[in-house]
């Protein structure tokens, strides 16, 4: 029974909401926009909207809305002070159907890329070292301001360092790392890291064939010297250069088509990359002028490698002293953190899974809004880089609380989400009848006739019964 009478019901709704930073406010500035549907066949004017940041309203507006018409509405606001993370909320003025009427976000602001170096090959003269160049790049003039926060460690110290608190990490010339260190590097990478990898004299095709294939977009077979045999006068004319980049990646959008910044760079040495058949996940970004490749990257989970497959530093080319190399090794290191940036827009509806990255975490606890979660430890969460939680039942924050390895237990801001109901449930028009499953027994168009079992074995067995005793007279008379 439709107990609409003749009029359709009205309602209005938050159905969609996102969050950007906006650095125009501040390091911890950011835009909100949310739009508000109006689903009634009145037209509503003034409508007021609220935006929450930590549970605090910190902006109001209004919004006019024709009957049908969907709007934007767009806040700017900062994160309070000291915090990086922050529960969002959008809300509208209350109507009859208040469930739709706010929709929630869950948002981390990041001042800076966070960098673990890790030197392959550290000199007591510092521009020697491996990373000397590299470091320089990363933080031109020292500068507070400069956009990364830089770690340096040997190769042997990688094993005490925690990944998860880093966005990338870069093994420059080191030696192939033993297999359960490599294990640890691979499930942070698929958990959304991003691994760069440069190569030179500490490392070799054969020892890392052995361990370190998880870590690379395709295997290393013997370095080539452009060089070898030539007289002082021959080097020049013999090295390698750089050629033939993809001019449409994020890592070259700084240079132009030709960029003499780059091509002017000498390479006496590099690796060579042996064979593969695996071109799903990878991609070469530039090549030299023999054709080898010189930079590839590859997808693993959610995370990205690069593979450069000459020195960091002036070891084998003289790259680090032309303008290109600044550029291109911040544009890389902006390119691989991006992945492990936590997405700031997923939209994620009541009674959908979500797929959480483990970050090496021993215990997991998923706490949802109306008080029920789930923990995953032991046999849940050994050995798997992402857990799935299905227990999305109310719209909200989700929190989780992490704990590591040492038993330390913290919320995890990376791994919080917000949940929301799917606006196609705020749309209260009725649905056209003749798009509805046929049911009952109306005449409606299209309905089919009613059926029932009706079991026929009686009547078959009554039959033959009929039968025999026929045959049994007609013998008797005859």
């Amino acid at each position: 029974v439709d107990v609409r009478g003749d009029s359709p019901l009205p309602n209005r709704a938050v159905v969609h909401a996102s969050v950007e930073p906006d650095p125009s406010t501040g390091s911890r500035g950011i835009a909100v926009t949310a739009e508000i549907a109006n689903f009634g066949p009145d037209a509503i004017e003034g409508l007021g909207v609220s935006l929450r940041v930590a549970g605090r309203i910190v902006a109001t507006g209004t919004v006019d809305l024709r009957p049908g018409e969907r709007q934007p509405k767009r806040f700017l606001a900062t994160l309070p002070p000291g915090k990086r993370a922050a529960e969002i909320d959008v809300e509208l003025a209350g109507d009859a159907l208040p469930i739709d009427d706010r929709r929630w976000l869950h948002t981390e602001v990041r001042d800076e890329v966070r960098v673990l170096l890790v030197d392959g090959d550290p000199r007591t003269t510092r521009h020697d070292d491996e990373l000397f160049y590299l470091e320089a790049a990363l933080r031109p003039g020292d500068r507070a301001d400069s956009g990364t926060a830089v770690t340096t460690i040997t190769a042997d110290d990688l094993g005490d360092a925690r990944l998860d608190d880093f966005d990338v990490v870069v093994l420059a010339n080191v030696h192939a790392l033993p297999a359960e260190r490599v294990t640890v590097l691979e499930r942070w990478v698929r958990a959304g890291g991003g691994l760069m990898v440069t190569l030179g004299d500490r490392t070799t095709a054969a020892d890392y064939a052995k361990t370190m294939s998880p870590l690379l977009p395709q295997t290393l077979a013997d370095p080539v010297d452009a060089t070898w045999g030539a007289t002082p006068d021959e080097r020049a004319s013999r090295a390698l250069h750089l050629t033939k980049w993809d001019a449409d990646h994020p890592i070259f959008a700084a240079f132009s088509a030709d960029a003499p910044e780059l091509r002017d760079a000498s390479y006496t040495r590099a690796f060579l990359l042996g064979p593969t058949t695996d071109t799903t996940d990878r991609k070469v970004l530039a090549r030299f002028t023999n054709g080898a490749t010189a930079l590839v990257e590859a997808m693993r989970g959610d995370g990205r490698i690069l593979l450069y497959t000459s020195t960091i530093d002036r070891d084998w080319n003289d790259l680090a002293i032309h303008a290109g190399y600044l550029p291109l090794v911040q544009q890389a290191i902006r390119y691989l953190a991006r992945k492990q940036q936590h997405r700031l827009d997923d939209d994620i509806l009541v009674g959908r899974g979500v797929a959480l990255p483990t970050l090496e975490l021993t215990r997991l606890e998923v706490r949802a809004p109306e008080g029920k979660g789930a923990v995953f430890e032991g046999d849940r969460l050994a050995g798997r880089s992402v857990v799935r939680f299905l227990g999305t039942e109310h719209p909200g924050i989700y929190r989780v609380i992490g704990t590591d390895a040492a038993g330390g237990a913290r919320e995890r801001d990376e791994l919080a989400f917000a949940v929301n109901l799917d606006p196609r449930g705020s749309d209260l028009t009725p649905a056209d009848p003749t798009r509805l499953p046929p049911s009952g027994t109306g005449e409606g168009a299209g309905a089919e006739p009613g059926r029932r079992r009706v079991e026929l074995w009686h009547a078959v067995a009554a039959g033959l019964l009929l039968l025999l005793l026929i045959e049994s007279l007609l013998v008797v008379r005859s």
